[in-house]
């Protein structure tokens, strides 16, 4: 629905260009209008508006994505929610980047800023996150020598995963805390 009013916003858009550029042409020179610039006068502002729309396309499309509720996050793939997490994550002031899905040395997610950098691995699972996630992100956070490790999921933790996180000093995001983690969340608390 917000697409194609969208579409026609831009439709008007471009014609009233067309037409605003034409009269601009005509005042300017009421013998003959130039159509070689009257055109490229229309594509450069179409071009522009093209532009902005698109990017505000995909501004409102990020903020859409960026308010999943919990059954739609349990439908994603695991890069799915990976970007989710991203997004969700530039929110707090960091730099992002998603690694490779493999060879990835146990992190998903790599956030930094000037202080910090924070290790994360996604797991977008039906059943509970075990040790071997906390495992991979201790593993990640010694080989990319970072300050902190967290590991959010959509799920909960086996008691085995909790106890071993506690022991590295790892945070858990979990299914109860998803959708309104803190940036104070990201680091580990006893």
């Amino acid at each position: 629905m917000i697409k194609k009013i969208i579409e026609y916003l831009v439709l008007v858009i471009i014609t009233t260009c067309v037409i605003t550029a034409y009269g601009y042409f005509y005042i300017i020179n009421r013998d003959a209008v130039d159509l070689r610039e009257l055109c490229l006068t229309c594509f450069l502002i179409s071009s522009v508006l093209v532009f902005a729309i698109n990017r505000l396309l995909k501004y409102m499309g990020d903020v859409r994505y960026l308010h999943s509720p919990l059954s739609k996050i349990d439908k994603m793939e695991g890069e799915e929610f990976e970007y989710y997490l991203k997004l969700k994550l530039m929110k707090f002031g960091y730099k992002v980047e998603m690694t490779p899905t493999s060879g990835d040395y146990g992190a998903d997610l790599f956030c930094f800023n000037k202080d910090e950098t924070i290790v994360v691995q996604a797991k977008r699972y039906e059943a509970n996150v075990g040790t071997k996630a906390v495992q991979e992100v201790v593993g990640a956070m010694e080989y990319y020598e970072a300050d902190s490790a967290v590991v959010i999921t959509n799920s909960y933790f086996t008691i085995n995963a909790l106890n071993l996180a506690e022991a590295n000093k790892v945070a858990l995001i979990d299914r109860d805390k998803l959708l309104s983690f803190k940036k104070e969340d990201l680091y580990y608390s006893e």
